[in-house]
């Protein structure tokens, strides 16, 4: 994921290693999402998605939709100045991409 932030005229793309720095003391007004932060597979989410299965529950929805929105969230917090976000990634028209920046965002 990157970042694009802005201070009248000066631009800064940061990537995710940049978000440690003290960032949040600078007036910027835009951020820029590159892709949706999906968390990379791990064992453990295989069996966490057999669970709800076998409860009849929604995985995508119950766990990978509310860990890519505070991702997202959690991300975009780093910035407290933000006005405008801009979403690069072009599954943000799909069904579940809407959701996922209502649920981040609002």
């Amino acid at each position: 994921m990157a970042y694009l932030a802005t201070q009248g005229n000066n631009k800064v793309l940061c990537t995710q290693r940049s978000e440690k720095a003290d960032l949040s003391a600078l007036p910027y007004t835009k951020f820029l999402v590159q892709k949706f932060p999906f968390n990379p597979p791990h064992p453990l989410l295989n069996r966490i998605e057999d669970i709800l299965k076998q409860k009849g529950k929604n995985f995508w929805d119950i766990w990978i939709m509310t860990q890519v929105g505070a991702n997202l969230a959690r991300r975009a917090a780093v910035f407290p100045d933000i006005k405008e976000i801009i979403v690069l990634d072009g599954r943000e028209n799909s069904r579940w991409g809407k959701g996922l920046l209502h649920q981040a965002f609002l």
